[in-house]
């Protein structure tokens, strides 16, 4: 049992994320994400150029995007889909449940 996901598992995972600005494009991002929506940049050019920087404020303000690489058809290097980790789901779920 050397796996870091399986050793992940066994600590408590606290959101402790700050919401942007809903019309930012971090703010967009984050709605297509908890929407369980995967993006990538190809994808994303009907909001901006700069995917990667919505990604990267939002991992700014705690959120924790998963990048993971992937190939697309007529490209040689993979691109980056950022998602959300199922977790986070959960962790909202239980946010609105105490309020």
């Amino acid at each position: 049992m050397s796996s870091g996901a399986q050793q992940g598992e066994l600590f408590e995972r606290h959101l402790t994320a700050i919401f942007p600005s809903k019309d930012s494009q971090a703010g967009i991002a984050l709605t297509y994400l908890l929407r369980s929506v995967r993006l990538r940049q190809s994808e994303w050019l009907h909001v901006s150029w700069r995917l990667a920087a919505a990604i990267n404020e939002l991992i700014n303000l705690g959120w924790p995007v998963v990048s993971t690489p992937v190939h697309e058809h007529g490209r040689k290097r993979p691109v980056a889909e950022y998602s959300m980790p199922q977790w986070v789901f959960t962790a909202l779920a239980a946010t609105k449940e105490g309020a």
